[in-house]
């Protein structure tokens, strides 16, 4: 659980922290959660040497730490040119995504449960680490292991040949001209070195992370400015919803708490490594009010709605939705679906062919289009 004095902010509202969160006082405000849930009149009433002002201030710190970091025009078009895309594995959603997750960007991914949102986190953090690029993987699934990530990294190499030659250029980069005639095994288990997998299982933990993590890449900045031959980073956190599921509907801090992981992320991917990108995963609720009762599976798609409500909405730049196709639409142990780019700057069509995209054993890869009916 992540504590008051854990947190970035200034001196000044760090020395209001300290007195809140005391070791020594029987009522001390241990967490961002107590603070963002408590008026300030309470906190300055069982705080005598405190004045509302201070408090204040100190809060509206706390809060901010759920804003993403400010650009000029300048930072940004430098920003652009420089782009790094992290692919999915599915190359038709690909091409709808412009090359894949952005850095500098969130993807959302939303689906309904068993749609493939976990194989497509697994298979873009194993394609990632086969390029060189760092992974951290916040999984509350319990999705991601080692043996997951190389048996689908062992696969994908096996079947996409530009895949393979890219992972072999990248290994004799990092590791030295003697790994360039490597087998496909020691390809995998070298990236697997790139892959950092954290297991959360709630808020508090993954807030943990993400502190723990700001920190991390702005010592490696200090050290070493970025530079064009960087390698990029994906940072990548599955089952999003599932995290906050016990604070919905019983704490009144919630959404505050929303923001701020939401910001903490904005903050890691526009932030310290300018080639970094984020993939979040998230759940959906019932039906889009707004749309007609689906009657196919296009339809179904495009009335998906994301779990954890309007607030959350506006976090992603990106959002893809998932749907497996209906039951019998399966070939041996692969099923297929379709998805579509629901929101962001290369927005799908409804009316056009919708990507098709096959979970399996071997991840998550490309299926066959559907033209909507």
């Amino acid at each position: 659980m992540p504590g008051l004095l854990s947190l970035p902010v200034a001196a000044e509202h760090r020395a209001v922290l300290q007195e809140l969160a005391g070791p020594a006082k029987p009522n001390a405000i241990r967490t961002t959660e107590t603070l963002l849930s408590l008026n300030t009149g309470a906190l300055c009433a069982a705080n005598t040497p405190l004045d509302r002002a201070a408090v204040d201030a100190a809060k509206g710190a706390v809060a901010r730490l759920g804003q993403g970091p400010s650009w000029s025009g300048w930072d940004f078009a430098r920003r652009e040119r420089t782009v790094r895309v992290f692919g999915t594995g599915c190359r038709a959603l690909d091409a709808g995504l412009g090359g894949g997750a952005r850095s500098g960007t969130l993807l959302e991914i939303v689906g309904p449960s068993g749609c493939g949102k976990s194989q497509l986190c697994l298979t873009a953090a194993i394609r990632a680490a086969l390029l060189g690029e760092e992974v951290i993987f916040f999984d509350s699934t319990n999705a991601a292991t080692g043996r997951h990530l190389g048996s689908i990294g062992l696969a994908k190499l096996k079947q996409d040949t530009e895949l393979h030659r890219d992972a072999v250029r990248s290994a004799a980069v990092l590791g030295g001209a003697e790994t360039a005639g490597s087998s496909m095994e020691h390809l995998v288990s070298q990236a697997l070195l790139h892959v950092r997998i954290v297991k959360v299982f709630d808020v508090y933990a993954l807030l943990d992370g993400i502190y723990a993590l700001e920190a991390e890449l702005a010592e490696l900045a200090a050290a070493k400015p970025p530079s064009h031959g960087q390698r990029g980073r994906l940072i990548i956190v599955d089952g999003v919803a599932a995290l906050f599921a016990p604070l919905i509907g019983t704490n009144m801090a919630a959404q505050g708490m929303m923001h701020v992981v939401a910001g903490g992320l904005q903050r890691l991917v526009g932030g310290h490594c300018r080639f970094c990108a984020g993939i979040i995963t998230n759940s959906t609720v019932a039906g889009n009010p707004d749309c007609p009762a689906p009657q196919t599976p296009s339809d179904a798609l495009w009335s998906l709605r994301p779990a954890l409500g309007f607030s959350w909405s506006y976090q992603a730049v990106t959002r893809v939705a998932l749907i497996l196709a209906p039951s019998g639409d399966e070939s041996g142990d692969a099923r297929h679906g379709v998805a579509a780019v629901v929101k962001g700057f290369v927005r799908g069509d409804a009316t056009a062919a919708l990507p098709g995209y096959t979970i399996s054993r071997s991840g998550f890869g490309d299926g066959p289009s559907r033209t909507p009916m």
